[in-house]
């Protein structure tokens, strides 16, 4: 992942955070929706959608509960 790659990353977590805090103020949640999906867009453009399914992946199996 680059550096570029990365900022958008760490705007795409962000701007869903402010997403969540922001969920009684509809029209500032709809403001950062387009947000986020500009920004997810041009990280999944800049990653190429292969490596961006396999990085979102592996985030969510790094993530999930512990088998057993």
């Amino acid at each position: 992942m680059t550096n570029y790659e990365q900022k958008l990353l760490t705007d795409l977590i962000d701007v869903n955070w402010m997403i969540k805090e922001n969920k009684a103020n509809k029209e500032m949640a709809r403001f950062l929706s387009i947000a986020y999906h500009k920004i997810n867009d041009e990280l999944r453009e800049s990653m190429g959608d292969d490596k961006y399914a396999t990085f979102l992946r592996g985030g969510r199996e790094m993530f999930a509960p512990a088998k057993g």
